[in-house]
């Protein structure tokens, strides 16, 4: 029998689903979270900014926020890939829906090995980690009947 998972990911989570076909609700696998993903830029770095001497322009701040933003994400994205390529490897599924939120999905795949994303059956740039699991599965309504 095929396992089709259901992967909802958003920067502060993720909930790896398995679908049971037809008329079923999905089942909770496995859930992973990210709390530094709700943190402001500012939270995330203890250190104060720095000031660095620019040729012949004098004085600029050095802003690493974005940067630590960035990281936490970065992190978390190689996580889910981290996950997911070791369910693959041990048989867990057999093909795989990914729905993350705009630019958060990218990452995602961009951290699967080649194995793992051929996987892939469906993905989806929407953000639907805070839904209901019946909106989850309205929303892939389509894909799951093809």
């Amino acid at each position: 029998m095929v396992k089709k998972w259901i992967i909802v990911s958003s920067k502060i989570g993720s909930r790896f689903y398995e679908y049971e076909g037809p008329g079923k609700n999905l089942k909770l696998v496995k859930s992973l979270e990210n709390p530094e993903g709700k943190l402001k830029n500012s939270d995330l770095n203890s250190d104060s900014q720095g000031t660095a001497v620019s040729q012949g322009s004098g004085k600029f701040s050095m802003n690493n926020e974005q940067d630590a933003k960035s990281r936490v994400v970065e992190k978390f994205a190689k996580e889910i890939a981290g996950e997911l390529d070791m369910s693959r490897k041990a048989g867990s599924f057999s093909s795989l829906i990914l729905v993350s939120e705009p630019g958060f999905l990218g990452q995602i795949l961009a951290n699967l090995d080649s194995k793992t994303s051929d996987a892939i059956f469906h993905k989806l740039n929407k953000d639907l980690f805070s839904k209901k699991d019946s909106e989850i599965l309205d929303s892939l309504k389509n894909v799951l009947t093809t």
